[in-house]
């Protein structure tokens, strides 16, 4: 790296930081510089004590209006009194930032520090006489599942912290994992590739060292711990994963999907499509509905839940499959 380009990134750094501890104080309170050090290394920014104390100073001196040394043992910095309505985080930002917690917390990564920091100020900005119609727009957003759904699955917090760690640092995991099929806990060395969220579970995808696919469901996993193994992050992918649709439990083929169904239940197709190339073909009282589709075991699924209201037409293995289902359920039911 030539001087110029060090000097650049030297530059951008000490403004980033320096609007960190901008962004960290407060008028209600002040922070000492251990303090602030230690606030800044829990978001990531790596700085040495001294180099924050002499940030703070030059704060200090340049922008006045913004922050304030208030002497003492040991002196402590904030923001001056007539600062305290003013924050470096819009309406527009604190509103998604609430969002985000309370709809995104599940995936959000467990090496996350202080969100609070960040969700404090941002209920501060919204607080404010001028954002209450942003902080109201929270009261008039609702999200629901479509279809009945259980509790999520429990997972160790440990357990999460330790897969989410390999994850970001590229490394291998040893893990305690419950296995169904065995019917106890069985030890093994994998590569992370990421994690995905199916319903109310949590998969870890990745490689068994032999090099075959897992997909573990996390509550399933007892303990776990990075390993010393950097993975070349290129040959292994989560991109593999979805190529493959493995979390749609595929069978890797695709069929010429033919339904009919009655006009009462077949409107949802007029508004949510199965795809662009959907085909509808309206009858006197029912519709016919065509497209290419893969086959997998959430669309016998899906099938299954509108009961008498469809009739798979095409392809022939699919249509068996359900009528062979709706014969063992009937004889469950006319078995009592």
């Amino acid at each position: 790296m030539s001087k110029q380009s060090k000097g650049k990134t030297d530059t951008k750094e000490a403004i980033r930081s320096s609007l960190m501890i901008l962004f960290l104080l407060r008028s209600d309170t002040s922070l000492t510089v251990k303090q602030i050090h230690q606030k800044l290394e829990d978001q990531g920014v790596e700085l040495s004590e001294r180099t924050v104390y002499n940030r703070l100073n030059k704060l200090c001196n340049d922008f006045p209006q913004h922050i304030k040394l208030i002497k003492g043992m040991p002196n402590g910095y904030r923001r001056p009194t007539n600062m305290q309505k003013n924050s470096f985080m819009t309406p527009s930002e604190a509103i998604a930032i609430t969002l985000a917690d309370k709809y995104l917390d599940s995936i959000l990564p467990k090496f996350t520090k202080n969100m609070s920091l960040y969700l404090d100020e941002a209920e501060a900005v919204l607080n404010d006489t001028y954002s209450k119609k942003y902080k109201e727009w929270r009261s008039k957003v609702h999200f629901s599942n479509e279809q009945f759904s259980l509790m999520p699955a429990k997972s160790d917090p440990e357990v999460l912290l330790q897969i989410h760690l390999g994850i970001l640092e590229n490394k291998d995991l040893y893990i305690d994992y419950f296995s169904r099929k065995k019917n106890k806990n069985i030890n093994l060395n994998i590569v992370p590739v990421g994690v995905a969220y199916r319903g109310r579970l949590t998969y870890i995808l990745g490689y068994f060292y032999e090099g075959d696919m897992c997909w573990l469901p996390i509550n399933r996993i007892n303990r776990c711990k990075t390993g010393d193994r950097i993975i070349d992050q290129h040959k292994y992918q989560l991109k593999d994963f979805e190529n493959e649709k493995i979390l749609e439990f595929s069978y890797n083929k695709k069929i010429n999907l033919k339904l009919k169904f009655n006009k009462k239940a077949g409107h949802i197709f007029t508004e949510t499509p199965i795809s662009p190339k959907q085909k509808i073909t309206e009858k006197a009282n029912y519709l016919i509905i065509e497209d290419e589709v893969m086959f997998t075991e959430g669309l016998v699924f899906w099938l299954s839940s509108f009961a008498d209201n469809v009739e798979v037409m095409q392809p022939k293995f699919l249509r068996q499959r359900i009528i062979d289902a709706v014969k063992s359920t009937l004889e469950i039911y006319e078995s009592k």
